[in-house]
């Protein structure tokens, strides 16, 4: 087993109305797969297909985040992806609460919810979903951005 370090690093999630994310971090890629990670756990975490998001990283303007090495790039801003999408979750779940139908009435966290294919739907009535680009629209939202910072501390 490969000892894969854990370091304090931030991530950026923009969601905008059209369904693109784009998920960013100052990491860099030396070929090991970053962009990749960060793509398909932005995918699984909001129900995207990866052809909908772009990864950006390796500019020190973005969130800061560790250097590429020692497979810690790939744990460390994974985490903070997945993180910084979590909060894009919580606030997309805000937005649906407000819809006029409630098409997830009920749902009390993210937790409640099955994020697949563009939408949200109940976990206990997958049939009450709504897409994530009707939540925007219906909220008049046109982005939801958010930073989140991972660390070991906030793993355990």
């Amino acid at each position: 087993m490969w000892d894969a370090q854990f370091s304090k690093t931030a991530a950026r999630a923009v969601l905008t109305a059209d369904g693109r994310l784009e998920v960013a971090s100052a990491t860099s890629d030396i070929g090991t797969g970053t962009y990749t990670v960060m793509t398909l756990v932005a995918a699984d975490t909001l129900g995207l297909a990866p052809e909908q998001i772009t990864a950006r990283l390796g500019d020190s303007d973005l969130p800061t985040a560790p250097v590429e090495g020692g497979s810690w790039a790939a744990a460390s801003t994974g985490a903070a992806v997945q993180l910084a999408c979590q909060s894009v979750a919580k606030r997309l779940l805000k937005a649906a609460e407000k819809m006029e139908d409630k098409p997830l009435h009920g749902a009390k966290s993210i937790d409640d919810l099955v994020f697949a294919d563009g939408a949200m739907a109940l976990k206990s009535d997958p049939s009450r979903r709504v897409a994530i680009t009707e939540v925007m629209t219906a909220a008049g939202l046109d982005r939801i951005e958010v930073e989140e910072t991972a660390s070991p501390e906030s793993a355990a």
